[in-house]
Formats: C-alpha cells, structure tokens, sequence
C-alpha cells in the first residue's frame, strides 16, 4: 500500500490499486471503499456513456452493477441518467467540432501531455 489518493472518496490516505468493474481500468482505492466495493462514480458515468443511454442500452447484468454503485454512491438514478445523457452530449458535440475542423486532435493531445 502506498499514501495516495482515493479516487473514489478523495482521501489521503493507504490505497492499493483496484481493477475496476465499469472497462479496463485501474483506480487508487482505499481500504474503506475497497471494503465497501465502491467504485469512482465519474468514470462509470463515463463508461456508462460510451456504451449508450441509460438504462435502455445497458444489459442487465451492468444495469444490476450500475444501481449498487449508486446506492453505495447515495445517487438517485434520475441524476445518474441526466449525468450520462450529458456525457453523451458532450461527446457528440466534440466530434462535431473536429468534422467541422474547430478543433484538432493533435492540439488536444498537446495539451494532455
């Protein structure tokens, strides 16, 4: 265990890395949330969005993971699911943006790294 960062909570304290249940994903988690199988709520919005709308283009089984989460997350899913159309919207504007050349791929790598 390392001092770090929780990604789910935010505290600053042991972390191990966990694999996460929403992609191929690996996240800094304290033994708290660890214990508590809590998850970063922001990347499984994320995750949730790439695959499509909630709940209508999620199966089952993830909608079954999705709902825990969000209890464990004291999020109603009314919130859950605008977060997600969001998302989704978001993205869709993105790629608007670079077919009409407002934006370039390559001036967005730049600034991430």
């Amino acid at each position: 265990m390392v001092e770090t960062k929780c990604e789910v909570c935010g505290a600053e304290t042991e972390c191990v890395a966990v694999c996460g249940a929403f992609g191929a994903i690996t996240y800094s988690c304290c033994l708290k949330c660890l214990a508590s199988g809590k998850e970063p709520y922001r990347l499984m919005v994320d995750y949730i969005a790439n695959a499509g709308h909630w709940p209508e283009d999620i199966n089952v089984y993830y909608q079954e993971e999705v709902r825990q989460q969000l209890r464990l997350h004291n999020v109603p899913e009314e919130v859950f699911k605008f977060e997600v159309d969001r998302a989704i919207a978001e993205e869709q504007a993105f790629i608007q943006e670079m077919c009409t050349g407002k934006v370039e791929l390559a001036d967005i790598m730049e600034d991430e790294f």
